[in-house]
């Protein structure tokens, strides 16, 4: 009798602490005002915060986006549906906010000045800082000198910086390059560029100025070209990866 009042007191127990850990969940608080509540099953400090929702999904959080984390009363009803709207909002969009890391552009586009054309170019390199990125890129330039009608055709090669203005999915950025532009006829020289634009996720568009060499054939000299100083408008499209 005395074996089986214990086992009733110990599966008592047992039941009010499962009860117990069920009645609080965890709730962290984004910037952005997003809320989510679950169970935190991984925190990494200054990298991201992992919550376990009730239907078992996992969302990851960036470090830099929590705000605070707490303790609350489940959630029913039209409180629930509303936060687990919130967390499919936010679990769509987290995949393009900026992270540290590599990673890459490639845009194409047209440009217009003393030459006028066609340009595309590749990027890839690292962001050290999520509002940072510095790395190379090569590309292409189709065009035409307009002053002379010769035909331009060139590969840019270059170092790139980067530094967009917020850490979210859409920002705007500046941009800066500056190596060697390579022709395939004509004379090579100094290649530069700035660029202002805008990223909505991993769309890209950007337009700014760059100077390159541009140079012109003459038929009464032996092989000879006459060089200077192209300036372009640029406008670029593309995408991040």
């Amino acid at each position: 009798m005395k074996k089986l009042i214990s086992l009733i007191i110990m599966m008592a127990v047992s039941t009010l602490l499962s009860f117990a850990q069920k009645s609080t969940i965890e709730t962290v608080y984004l910037k952005d005002g997003s809320i989510i509540r679950g169970e935190i099953v991984e925190f990494v400090p200054n990298q991201y915060v992992k919550v376990k929702m009730e239907n078992g999904s996992l969302i990851e959080c960036p470090y830099d986006d929590v705000e605070r984390i707490t303790k609350k009363e489940p959630l029913k009803g039209d409180d629930l549906r509303y936060a687990e709207r919130m967390n499919k909002s936010n679990k769509d969009t987290s995949a393009f906010v900026l992270k540290k890391g590599p990673c890459g552009f490639f845009y194409g586009g047209f440009l217009a000045g003393d030459h006028f054309g066609l340009k595309s170019t590749l990027i890839y390199g690292y962001r050290p800082l999520t509002k940072c990125f510095i790395g190379g890129g090569a590309g292409m330039t189709m065009a035409e000198e307009v002053s002379g009608a010769d035909d331009h055709y060139a590969a840019p090669i270059f170092l790139d910086a980067r530094f967009d203005l917020l850490d979210k999915k859409s920002s705007p950025f500046i941009e800066a390059r500056a190596g060697a532009e390579i022709a395939l006829e004509g004379e090579s020289g100094f290649y530069g560029a700035v660029h202002m634009g805008c990223s909505a996720r991993r769309l890209q568009i950007c337009m700014g100025l760059e100077t390159t060499t541009g140079s012109k054939y003459h038929d009464y000299r032996e092989n000879g070209w006459d060089s200077y100083r192209a300036y372009n408008i640029v406008m670029n499209f593309g995408f991040s990866f």
